[in-house]
C-alpha cells in the first residue's frame, strides 16, 4: 500500500475510528484488549480499507442508523493485527495520534498471560502500568469529547 492511501485512511480514522484499550471482565482472562474500530455507512469505503490491509475484520451491522442506513465496520481486536495497523497509520495520524501511541505502548510492553494450568488458576496478574495506560486513554478521550460543541 502506498503512503497516499495510508494517509487517506489515517485521515478517515482520525475522524471516525475508535482506537482504544477495552477492559475485559472475565473470570480467567481479566485484563485489556487493544481495538481499532472504524464504522461508517459507506460499504465501498469500508470494504476497500479491509482489502488494503488484508487483516482484521469487515462486518455489516444489523442495526440501522436513525436515518435508516446500514452501518459497516472494519476493525482489529487481536494484538498482532492492531500493532500492525498502528505501525502503518501512526505516521499520518493527527487527532488520534496520542491515543494510538498509548495503545501501541501497551502492545509492545504487554506480556501474554501463560497458557494451560497457569492461566486456569489465574497466576498472571495484570500489572499496574497497564491500568495506568488504560486510565490515560480514557482521560484523554473524555477531555476531547468535552471540547466538542
Amino acid at each position: 500500500m502506498n503512503k497516499y492511501d495510508l494517509a487517506y485512511i489515517a485521515g478517515l480514522f482520525d475522524g471516525e475510528a475508535c482506537i482504544t484499550l477495552t477492559r475485559r471482565h472475565r473470570k480467567m482472562t481479566d485484563g485489556f484488549q487493544p481495538q481499532v474500530i472504524f464504522s461508517i455507512t459507506d460499504k465501498q469505503t469500508v470494504q476497500w480499507i479491509y482489502e488494503q490491509f488484508n487483516f482484521g475484520y469487515f462486518t455489516e451491522k444489523k442495526r440501522l442508523t436513525s436515518g435508516g442506513y446500514r452501518v459497516y465496520t472494519f476493525g482489529t481486536s487481536s494484538i498482532n493485527d492492531t500493532k500492525q495497523l498502528l505501525e502503518m497509520i501512526m505516521p499520518y495520524l493527527k487527532v488520534k495520534l496520542q491515543i494510538a501511541r498509548l495503545v501501541y505502548k501497551w502492545i509492545i510492553n504487554h506480556k501474554i498471560a501463560p497458557r494451560g494450568k497457569a492461566r486456569k488458576h489465574r497466576t498472571y496478574q495484570t500489572p499496574d502500568w497497564e491500568f495506568q495506560i488504560f486510565d490515560k486513554i480514557h482521560l484523554f478521550t473524555q477531555k476531547r469529547s468535552s471540547l466538542r460543541i
